[in-house]
Formats: C-alpha cells, structure tokens, sequence
C-alpha cells in the first residue's frame, strides 16, 4: 500500500520559516510541484504518500540542503502531533515512551513503523518502512530518527541523545554533518535502520508521567487506527487475505475476491488504480514474512518455505534470490551479523 502522510498548517509554517533562510519561500516550493500535487499539499492535511515524498524531494533540491527536513522537524515544538505526542510526555519511563511511538505511530503516517525493544545491554528503535509498492527513500529514516530523538527530548528535563545512529544506506553528505545533527556517531551500510541507546535508559523516569492521562490517550488512539483501517485501500485488503492463507499454498487471485465479496474483474482494476497487482502484493508479502522468519527464528528453511506457500525448498530458493538477489541462507547468515 503506499500509505498517506498527515501534515498541518503549523507544519507547512514552520516549514516556510526556514526556507526563509535559504531566502525562500514554501509558494516557491510548492510551484515545482505538478498543479493536481500542489493543489492537494496546500488544501489536504492527509496526502498521498507520494505527494509528499515529492514535496520534501523539492524542499531538498531547493534548499540545496539534503538534510533540510531532517534538521527542520526537529525543530516543531511541544504539542504539534497532539494525542500521540502527550502520551509520549504521560509515559512512566524512557523505554514505555519509545513503545508508545512505536505502537501509534501509523496515525500520523501509514508508510512508516517501528519496533522498540530491549537487549541484555541496548535499548533499540528500529525503522520499519510499510509502504512495500515505493522502494524506501534514504531521507525517510533520517527524518523519522530526527523526529523521534527530537519528540523524546521535548518531555525530558535534560536531552538525550543516542549512542549511535545506524542506516542501511551510504551518506547523502559528509557523515560530520550528519553527527553534528543527529549528535551522536552515525554510521552507514547498516544491516537495519535503528536508534541504540544503552539498555538502563529503558527505565529512566518521564518527569511527567500521568497514568490516567496515558490510559485516556491509548483509548483515543486505538480507536483512530480502528476507524482508519475501514477506509484503507483494497491492496491492504488484499495483503490481509494473503497473509491468512499463505500457508495453504493456493493462494489465487479468484479465492482472495470471493472472500473480499467483488469480481476477479473488479478486483485487479482496483488495485491498477493504487498502481499494484496481486501479483506483486503475493510476492512482496511472501518476502516479508521470509525474511521476517529468516532472521528472527530458527525455523528450518524447509519449514519457511511450507508457511509462504512453496511446495518445496527449491522453488522457495529460486523465488528468493529473484526477490533479494541472495540465498535464503546467506540473507540468515548476514542477518545474525
């Protein structure tokens, strides 16, 4: 699915105060936009994703800054994500706050997730990008980061600060830059996107916990995600019905219709118009969960293969190395790296 970005006036605002100091403005931006794309920036506050990516790719190129957005939303204030942000401040510690922003983070943007947990010695936040039909741009888990060291921070008393910065990706500018913005060691060619801090930080008091508050607004935003999934898109329909019947390895373009309740017919039109096919999505969710079971578990091979639906190992392999251009035991063993 490609998902939808939330933004607001306030975020377009403090978006156009800084490209003052590039001595321009968030019109001239938004003028090197297609009209359909820059008619919905200026009257929606929830885009196609899309659209979004090409107005910050804009924000970049106008700027002449790749990190623009990566050091601008670090600087929106207190409150600019409203019950999503408070609860993150009513938090009982550090590492409850990062689960929080973890779970609830698809309310402001669908295409983005992540996970937090915690090892013997690491308290870890990964980016996770969802939206699996736009390959993953290297500033979305820059800005992402950006923002979640930043919103942490706003509800502490003293800012804290990762002890690195991991990213899949080679740097866009000189890596100095990059530390003296993240503020810590940032490093490149990662296996995963993700934010480390040591593991004690997991219990670090917020100065601000309000349980009742927090109790309140989990129940708010459980209801927004549960209203916002009726009206996602039939490709997350489509991924839903997969996912459940992967295992019986006849998964079929006609079986996921009639449990959708359309035609074969209706069916790929609709997902043509989100630009996907069934076709894709099978593959794409198969993918996901391999590598999913490849690096997380000590499933055999054999027994990965029989849950995504292949008959056997070697259809598996060869369906793999297409997808990732790596063996199913290569990608476990760079995995465990």
């Amino acid at each position: 699915m490609f998902g939808r970005h939330t933004h607001s006036t306030t975020s377009l605002k403090l978006i156009d105060n800084e490209l003052s100091k590039h001595n321009l403005s968030l019109a001239q931006v938004l003028s090197e936009l297609d009209p359909h794309q820059r008619k919905l920036m200026e009257s929606k506050t929830r885009v196609p994703l899309e659209v979004f990516l090409e107005f910050q790719n804009k924000l970049e190129s106008c700027t002449k800054d790749p990190l623009f957005m990566v050091k601008t939303i670090s600087k929106f204030p207190r409150g600019h994500y409203n019950a999503l942000e408070f609860l993150i401040g009513s938090s009982k510690t550090f590492g409850s706050a990062l689960k929080n922003l973890a779970r609830y983070v698809g309310v402001i943007n669908s295409s983005m997730g992540m996970e937090a947990h915690r090892t013997q010695d690491k308290l870890i936040g990964q980016f996770l990008w969802l939206a699996t039909q736009i390959p993953e741009p290297a500033n979305q888990s820059e800005i992402f980061f950006s923002g979640v060291i930043h919103r942490m921070n706003l509800w502490l008393d003293q800012p804290v600060y990762p002890e690195r910065v991991c990213f899949k990706h080679a740097p866009r500018v000189a890596i100095s830059e990059y530390e003296t913005t993240f503020k810590t060691t940032v490093e490149f060619g990662c296996f995963k996107n993700q934010l480390v801090w040591p593991a004690d930080l997991y219990e670090l008091a917020m100065p601000r916990h309000d349980g009742e508050l927090g109790k309140t607004l989990q129940s708010h935003l459980d209801q927004v995600i549960s209203e916002s999934s009726i009206y996602a898109g039939i490709a997350k329909s489509v991924e839903d019905v997969v996912i459940r019947n992967l295992s019986s390895g006849d998964v079929q373009a006609k079986m996921v219709a009639e449990e959708l309740g359309i035609s074969v017919r209706s069916l790929n039109r609709k997902l043509n118009a989100e630009n996907t096919s069934f076709q894709k999505i099978l593959s794409q969710t198969r993918q996901a969960i391999a590598e999913k079971y490849l690096a997380g578990t000590g499933m055999s091979i054999e027994e990965i293969s029989f849950l995504i639906g292949f008959s056997d190992r070697r259809s598996f392999e060869r369906a793999f190395r297409q997808w990732t251009g790596q063996t199913p035991t290569s990608f476990r063993q760079s995995a465990a790296v």
